[in-house]
Formats: structure tokens, C-alpha cells, sequence
């Protein structure tokens, strides 16, 4: 029943899911530049984590999550910046979380993970409906399928000869 009546607004839960993740991201992304020590205090917590070159990885994080959550606000080039911010989130397990475990209550990876989650969602589906990049875009820049017309959903006729 579901499905028959919010089966035209399905681009607006990307819309949803696209806002609430741009915001988490440039929230983030503010605090470590403009908050507390700012870039110099995420370059040091870098340093303490082993990066060869923290300066540099911190400017990277930091203005990588706060633009990419920006562009995802407004919806612009929103696959690129959902796989780059989901790079970042695998990158935030491996060096900080993954050793704590799963719950964030023990600052595990949970949180991490549901925001690769989100990202993947973005990265796989675009923006939805609000997003810069179906006015700047209007055709699809890029799909996993070369042409739709082939593509065959029922089953094989004989699935186990």
C-alpha cells in the first residue's frame, strides 16, 4: 500500500537523506577548521594517529568535509563528493574507531559506518529531487549499465543447465 502512494516521491527521500548528511558533514567539517585549535589541532590529533604528513591530511579532511557537505546542501556534484566523504569515513575507521568496536558509546565505527551507508545511497542514486546537479546536469553523466534498453529483469528460462 505503501509503495503504490510514495512511489512518485521517492526522489524526495533522497532530498532528505542528501540535506541531513551535507549538514552532518559541513558541521564537522566547520569544527575542525574554525573550532577550537582549528586546522592547527586537527593537524596535531593527525600527528598523534601516525600520518606522515598531518598537515596536509587535515587540510584535506577538514575542507574536503566542509565543502562536500556544502555541495551535498545544494546538491552539486553530489556523487563525487559522497564517494569522497565516504573515503574519508573508511579512513576515520581504520585509524581511530575500528579498534574500539562497533558502538559509538565505546567511540566505535557505528557511526562511521551508517554515514558510508548514507554516502554509498547518495553515490549509487544522485541527489534527488532540489539537487544543482539535475539543473547542471540534465542528462545522466555516468551509470553502471552502458544501455538500459538491454537490461532483462525476469529469470533465465533454463537457471540450472
Amino acid at each position: 500500500m505503501l509503495e503504490r502512494s510514495l512511489y512518485h516521491y521517492r526522489e524526495v527521500g533522497l532530498l532528505f537523506l542528501r540535506l541531513t548528511v551535507g549538514i552532518i558533514f559541513l558541521i564537522h567539517g566547520y569544527d575542525k577548521i574554525f573550532q577550537g585549535d582549528g586546522l592547527g589541532g586537527t593537524a596535531k590529533q593527525f600527528s598523534e594517529l601516525g600520518f606522515f604528513f598531518p598537515l596536509l591530511f587535515a587540510w584535506l579532511v577538514a575542507w574536503g568535509e566542509l565543502i562536500g557537505g556544502g555541495f551535498l546542501l545544494i546538491g552539486l556534484l553530489t556523487r563525487e563528493c559522497s564517494l569522497y566523504l565516504a573515503v574519508i569515513m573508511v579512513g576515520a575507521i581504520w585509524t581511530v574507531h575500528f579498534s574500539n568496536g562497533f558502538f559509538i558509546a565505546n567511540k566505535g565505527y557505528e557511526y562511521n559506518l551508517a554515514l558510508i551507508g548514507a554516502c554509498l545511497c547518495l553515490l549509487f542514486s544522485g541527489g534527488g529531487t532540489g539537487s544543482l546537479d539535475k539543473v547542471i546536469f540534465p542528462r545522466a553523466r555516468w551509470t553502471f549499465i552502458s544501455d538500459p534498453s538491454k537490461v532483462r529483469l525476469e529469470p533465465p528460462e533454463h537457471p540450472f543447465d
